[in-house]
């Protein structure tokens, strides 16, 4: 399990290159998964949203929202983000574990 402390460092590592520079796609996924480990997923989704704003063909950003979704509880759009994903990168093992395990309960 990740540690608390892990979990701050990396979030004051993201939060320094996202004052370099804000309109990286990777550091915003990187942010809202720091955040969805905090239970912050409205923030969470903010920056995986801005993630894939600023790359709509990043597979990570998907697989990244469908994680966020999932934490939420919004199964059927989990489901969504996986498959974009998935059809960015179909050897995206991430995205095709996680959405056999909600289509297969």
């Amino acid at each position: 399990m990740i540690q608390e402390f892990q979990i701050k460092e990396a979030n004051t590592a993201i939060d320094h290159a996202l004052l370099l520079d804000p309109n990286n796609s990777v550091y915003n996924i990187q942010k809202g998964l720091v955040l969805m480990l905090q239970g912050n997923y409205k923030e969470a989704e903010g920056y995986a949203d801005k993630a894939l704003v600023l790359d709509p063909n990043n597979s990570n950003g998907w697989s990244t929202k469908g994680i966020i979704d999932k934490a939420k509880g919004d199964k059927a759009a989990a489901i969504f983000d996986y498959n974009k994903a998935i059809k960015l990168d179909p050897d995206d093992m991430l995205s095709l574990q996680a959405l056999y395990k909600l289509e297969h309960p």
